[in-house]
């Protein structure tokens, strides 16, 4: 290695050496200050600006009511005339907010959040100047206050009124709802387009909530309904065996009667059948063949199956059986 490289080591080396001797020296040093400081005590300016406000705070909460004299009840027509009727907040707002600031250390934010919130008080007496019963100029704001404590005063009525003369009530009251959205939004740190995505996701946890809700209501009804039919059937079971014994008895009872009848037609029917094959038939001697044959034709054709010629020309042949006959 050559002599340069060896160098510019060296110096790294020292300097690295010389800053943290530095920080432990910076380290060193705020503990000193802060022992001191424990040593000294509490620092007293955060004290007495927490308890003047405090006192200022009470002062004008019973000045408000007049509890606190003739000099009680000049602060609170003034703070009246200035702020409207968000004199009976103010006390409150105003102790809260020198509490705020001195826990945070007078940060950006916390001073942010602060002015948002004035701006929030300051948009009510301006919406409680614009729906004032009373029309009054911008000379006249200061005493309609005091006389009126449920207007505006000079900061709200007066806004009010400028918005009025140039946008009316409806455009008014539209920038004032607008401006306290924004006043929110800083106040709280949060997003406005978040607020909405996250309700909207509520609401379809909701809803599907709802629909396994119904789902499991409708389950519980089935199961509810079988459950009943089934303890009807396990009561009644005899009687529904009954029922079902006697129209079984009915259907053979009809059965019997159908047959029955079917049987009481068929004697019928055979008895009509002998009372036509009852046939009186003229007796004849063996020489009158030819006669007995004509009569038999004419008689009984089914038992002669002959024409008309033949009966006459020809003797009968065949023998007959004239046993299933009376006499």
């Amino acid at each position: 290695m050559s002599n340069a490289v060896r160098k510019k080591k060296a110096d790294k080396v020292v300097k690295g050496k010389v800053a943290a001797k530095k920080t432990s020296t910076k380290s060193a040093g705020k503990k000193k200050k802060d022992t001191a400081k424990k040593a000294e005590g509490i620092a007293m300016n955060n004290e007495v600006l927490v308890v003047v406000s405090l006192a200022v705070m009470l002062l004008m909460m019973l000045s408000n009511f007049n509890l606190c004299g003739a000099i009680g009840r000049g602060l609170s027509s003034v703070f009246f005339g200035i702020f409207g009727c968000v004199q009976y907040v103010m006390p409150v707002v105003l102790f809260g907010v020198v509490l705020f600031l001195t826990v945070n250390d007078y940060s950006a934010l916390a001073v942010k959040k602060c002015l948002a919130l004035f701006a929030i008080l300051w948009i009510i007496s301006a919406f409680a100047g614009l729906f004032a019963k009373e029309e009054a100029g911008f000379t006249d704001l200061f005493s309609l206050g005091i006389s009126d404590h449920a207007t505006g005063g000079i900061l709200g009525g007066g806004a009010a009124l400028l918005l009025k003369n140039g946008f009316g009530v409806a455009g008014s009251t539209i920038i004032l709802i607008c401006a306290g959205i924004l006043a929110l939004i800083l106040l709280t740190q949060r997003s406005f387009v978040g607020f909405f995505t996250t309700l909207f996701a509520r609401l379809e946890v909701f809803r599907q909530d709802s629909r396994e809700r119904s789902a499991r209501r409708r389950k519980e009804r089935e199961e509810r309904r079988l459950e009943q039919a089934e303890m009807h059937r396990e009561r009644r079971p005899h009687t529904r065996s009954n029922k079902n014994k006697k129209f079984e008895e009915k259907v053979r009872e009809i059965r019997e009667s159908k047959e029955t009848r079917k049987k009481n037609r068929s004697e019928k029917d055979q008895n009509k059948l002998q009372g036509k094959a009852n046939v009186e038939v003229p007796t004849f001697t063996s020489s009158d063949g030819a006669k007995k044959k004509d009569s038999l034709v004419e008689l009984h054709p089914e038992l002669a199956p002959l024409t008309a010629e033949d009966g006459k020309t020809k003797p009968l042949e065949a023998e007959l059986d004239f046993s299933a006959f009376s006499y």
